[in-house]
């Protein structure tokens, strides 16, 4: 059994971090120099990106259903793979024009954080001890927090959800 759900973890993780790399590669390729051309020719790579970037995701969804499988549904390493898919959606979303820069950014820290919570579940499941299990405290939600608090800041939510 472990081996399976290591096997699916890696194959899950692997398409997740090329998703990740690759949007960071390109975010990285922005040119030094800002010259009319120079950005044009970077939008015009960034537009195929996109195309193959949406493919991309759906390779990383299609592997969600097999951690839930073997994870376990509702189990922490599930919850956080399928976060990682729906926030990898939201990031492919936000690049459809008109690009939403704000929306993009917050959704690729999302599926970041989401990520690092899925690796921190299954390692705990693949390779942890029981007494790791037992002490094992969850890697937070840092962005998803913030987000929370900027919208209760702007919208004047209460901790129990009514309105100030």
């Amino acid at each position: 059994m472990r081996l399976r759900q290591l096997d699916a973890a890696d194959a899950f993780a692997a398409a997740a971090a090329r998703v990740l790399l690759s949007v960071k590669l390109l975010l990285d390729s922005y040119p030094n120099e800002a010259t009319k051309a120079n950005v044009e020719r970077w939008r015009e790579g960034g537009r195929k990106f996109r195309d193959s970037l949406v493919d991309d995701v759906r390779d990383v969804t299609a592997h969600t259903p097999r951690i839930e499988l073997l994870f376990g549904v509702k189990s922490p390493a599930s919850v956080a793979a399928l976060q990682a898919s729906f926030d990898l959606t939201q990031m492919t979303s936000s690049l459809r024009p008109p690009v939403g820069e704000e929306a993009f950014i917050w959704a690729y820290e999302l599926a970041a954080n989401s990520m690092l919570r899925f690796h921190d579940e299954a390692h705990l499941v693949v390779a942890g001890s029981l007494w790791r299990r037992v002490r094992h405290q969850p890697v937070p939600d840092e962005v998803f927090e913030e987000m929370k608090a900027h919208l209760r800041a702007k919208y004047g939510i209460t901790e129990d959800g009514t309105e100030d």
